[in-house]
């Protein structure tokens, strides 16, 4: 997983906002699919597309470790 656009899909959710903000082309849609998928998987986002603990942890510690 991209760790900025993972980072960046935390910081859309955590203000409020549509992950799906900055996809402009069909191929982005997908990138973000993807990474909302890795993010829940991660356990950094919840099925309604919330964060979770660990998700505004991630998201105040300004990264995300990628295994």
């Amino acid at each position: 997983m991209p760790g900025m656009a993972a980072l960046e899909i935390l910081r859309a959710i955590a203000a409020g906002e549509d992950p799906f903000t900055g996809c402009r082309a069909s191929g982005d849609f997908g990138k973000c699919l993807q990474t909302l998928a890795e993010l829940r998987r991660g356990g950094l986002i919840d099925r309604s597309q919330r964060l979770t603990e660990a998700g505004r942890a991630a998201l105040a510690a300004g990264g995300i470790n990628n295994p």
